[in-house]
């Protein structure tokens, strides 16, 4: 038996969609942690451009893959013509493909931003707008095709002054291992989507995902291949072993970074998934902008 249906995911993160507006006290409420995300935004305003970003949702559009996961940080602030200017970005991106959306930090910045975001981008999330004050109530989302279960989480929930920390949260985590234990592994594969990277130990305390050993743990129990993540804005596939399984990390960087070297050129990751015979291929292609166009800069193949 040869190569079965091939299913491919365009993946791509913090957008950090520029310019960022200036908080404005008489047209809505502002916190401080959005003045001095501003004052912060400012000493580095140059580093995400619009032309960038239109460039990298170019080359996934001639990508033509099945469907495109964005693993947050579409905006900086949190503040209603943020979220406008985000809508469009979605809207673009749902043309090319089905989006599976989460939220960074940066999204549900504050805890009126919350309210925002499920006023402006209703239609992407999932299940619609709600009147919850915790976005992750409507996740786990689950997209399938074929051999492939794409299972978005979502971890950006409103934090203190100076914390980018996300957090699953006891309740999406059990919803997560109710959904994994229903998956029929003789014919899907799972694939999780977040925006916090799980291996906390890269990142200080005031980023890191709070319950990500929890969530790792869950991973090598379900024996889960493949966790795709934004956050660091490095783009970079790395490999961990949790009681003994092999748990691929794929991080995309900031797919509007102006930045032309590095792991922090701007990039996003291409994932094929298929079945072939009894098991199940998966290809995870690294992407990176340098010399004004996109190439390859790594690639890993495995079998499941």
């Amino acid at each position: 038996m040869g190569r079965g249906q091939v299913v491919q995911i365009a993946h791509l993160s913090d957008l950090h969609i520029s310019p960022v507006p200036l908080p404005r006290p008489w047209i809505e409420a502002v916190h401080l942690k959005q003045v001095l995300g501003y004052i912060n935004w400012l000493r580095d305003r140059s580093a995400h451009s619009r032309i960038r970003l239109a460039a990298t949702m170019a080359a996934i559009a001639g990508a033509e893959p099945d469907a495109i996961a964005l693993s947050g940080d579409i905006i900086e602030l949190g503040m209603s013509s943020e979220f406008a200017a985000g809508a469009t970005v979605l809207s673009n991106l749902s043309s090319i493909a089905p989006l599976a959306l989460t939220l960074g930090n940066h999204d549900p910045y504050t805890p009126p931003s919350v309210r925002r975001l499920q006023t402006y981008w209703e239609q992407f999330l999932p299940g619609g707008a709600t009147t919850a004050t915790d976005p992750r109530e409507a996740y786990p989302h689950v997209w399938s095709s074929g051999p492939l279960a794409l299972i978005t989480l979502c971890s950006g929930i409103p934090t203190w002054l100076f914390s980018a920390e996300g957090a699953i949260g006891r309740a999406q985590m059990q919803r997560l291992e109710t959904i994994l234990a229903a998956l029929d592994r003789t014919a899907q594969v799972p694939v999780l989507h977040l925006h916090h990277p799980p291996d906390t130990a890269r990142l200080s305390p005031l980023q890191r995902l709070r319950d990500g050993d929890q969530f790792l743990d869950v991973m090598a129990r379900h024996d889960c291949p493949l966790i795709l993540h934004g956050h660091t804005h490095r783009g970079d596939i790395r490999e961990l072993s949790r009681f003994g399984k092999r748990l691929v990390l794929a991080g995309a960087s900031s797919a509007s970074a102006v930045a032309t070297t590095g792991p922090a050129a701007a990039g996003f990751n291409l994932i094929d998934v298929s079945r072939r015979d009894d098991c199940f291929h998966i290809a995870v292609s690294a992407e990176r902008f340098a010399g004004g166009a996109y190439n390859t800069f790594d690639k890993r193949e495995w079998i499941v």
